[in-house]
């Protein structure tokens, strides 16, 4: 491997203008060993972001929340906006790693690392979150998590680009929220299947449901049939079993270290149970 160089910036500014085809950012860097022992680091240079202040915290912007990139998961635990407004993330936060890996890892590191089996990601994706994209150029963009994401380690982010903020809407009712992952050990796991979950119910009749699964496709995967035809249904066992077909449909695992295709699908059929437990 060549030689590792690294840049501290200071300001917004100075980290933009970093940013090269041969540079890498470096925020929480959890992943980055792993993927040089793995050889699949073809970068040369990393550009730190732990000077630049301004990219880091949690405001409320109106009906907006907005996650800046150096924000870690330690802090979306500790921020009440994020306990109120998002349970489902701060579930989902909770279980990311040890105390070690949250204190260091970000929700942006996470969303950028493009794994099907990132717990931030699943939490986002039910959350229908957006994310604010800046490039060397001073131009911003935004794009939907659904969009970014393009297979598993890819998106849709250039060289001179990177995920400023992520963006959540503030939800307008209060929403029952279940994250649940199956690993192959009790605690700082990566998923072999996850589900998200947000619930609004009346006379035990369903509202509005968005659902999750994370570690089953190539992506974190909504599951739209189920979200589109539960409203006023009942919610009860039956109602669950019709939702197996559309389940079916949209998780395509594949056998790996960690599982077998079999299981994964196994599995997810039983966190779909857990519904009936919110």
């Amino acid at each position: 491997m060549e030689t590792l160089h690294v840049v501290y910036p200071e300001t917004e500014q100075a980290f933009i203008e970093s940013l090269e085809e041969r540079s890498a950012i470096l925020n929480g860097g959890t992943d980055i060993h792993v993927k040089i022992r793995a050889g699949k680091w073809p970068y040369t240079r990393l550009v730190s972001l732990e000077r630049v202040e301004t990219l880091k915290g949690i405001s409320q912007e109106g009906k907006y929340i907005r996650i800046r990139c150096r924000t870690t998961f330690s802090d979306l635990l500790a921020n009440p906006l994020i306990a109120q407004h998002f349970p489902l993330l701060y579930q989902a936060a909770y279980e990311v790693g040890s105390n070690q890996i949250r204190n260091r890892g970000t929700l942006v590191g996470n969303i950028v690392n493009a794994s099907p089996a990132g717990d931030g990601i699943l939490a986002l994706s039910v959350y229908d979150a957006w994310l604010e994209i800046w490039s060397r150029k001073g131009q911003k963009r935004l794009a939907q998590i659904h969009e970014f994401i393009l297979s598993p380690g890819k998106t849709v982010l250039k060289a001179d680009e990177f995920v400023h903020s992520v963006i959540l809407q503030k939800p307008t009712k209060p929403l029952r929220a279940l994250f649940y992952k199956v690993g192959q050990r009790k605690a700082m796991a990566i998923a072999i299947a996850s589900m998200g979950v947000l619930l609004e119910t009346k006379h035990d009749r369903i509202k509005e449901i968005r659902i999750a699964f994370g570690s089953v496709a190539p992506t974190v995967v909504r599951i739209p049939e189920i979200e589109e035809r539960a409203f006023d249904q009942t919610l009860n066992e039956a109602t669950v079993e019709s939702w197996m077909p559309f389940l079916e449909k949209h998780v395509v695992p594949i056998d790996d270290i960690r599982s077998t295709a079999k299981y994964r699908k196994e599995v997810c059929q039983r966190l779909l149970y857990k519904i009936l437990d919110l």
